[in-house]
């Protein structure tokens, strides 16, 4: 372990209910696969109105602090490997979604790019690949994601030292 290196972890508990007699939309249920769900799953292959996911990376600086400039527009500032572990589950009832025998896990190894764009917007650009690892049948169904999204956490932050001083 490095100062390079970053272990992330995030969790997602969510439930969507009818109103009245209705019926919850299929834009209003959850995904149990795609990139901000569990990789390695297709978004739409298993869709329920609750959901519960653990999601992990341990991220290595490649080459730290790059500051490619582009013309101005573009700053490359690092490179990072990434391993991942998805896990978790959707349902339409809110008891099942904890039950862990049922859960689904997918696991991958991906490459990203934090920048910035006109020198203000962070963001990563990633490429990723993902299998699901739950089900054997499904073990060679292998996926690739790649995008890219503005991230506020990922610009390295100079620390402040604020200091009270009697006269």
């Amino acid at each position: 372990w490095s100062y390079r290196t970053i272990a992330a972890a995030q969790v997602v508990d969510g439930f969507s209910e009818p109103l009245g007699s209705s019926l919850v939309p299929n834009q209003g249920l959850y995904s149990l696969g795609g990139s901000l769900s569990i990789r390695g799953i297709g978004a739409e292959e298993e869709l329920g109105r609750n959901i519960f996911l653990v999601r992990t990376e341990i991220r290595q600086d490649i080459y730290p602090e790059l500051d490619l400039n582009l013309l101005d527009l573009l700053v490359l500032r690092r490179t990072q490997l990434r391993v991942f572990a998805d896990s978790g589950r959707v349902s339409n009832s809110a008891a099942k979604v904890y039950d862990v025998g049922g859960y689904a896990v997918g696991v991958g190894v991906g490459l990203a790019a934090v920048y910035e764009f006109m020198g203000f917007f962070p963001s990563v650009a990633y490429v990723e690949i993902a299998t699901r690892v739950d089900d054997a049948r499904r073990a060679s169904d292998v996926q690739f994601l790649f995008g890219t999204r503005q991230d506020r956490k990922s610009t390295r932050l100079t620390p402040v030292t604020l200091e009270s001083r009697m006269p």
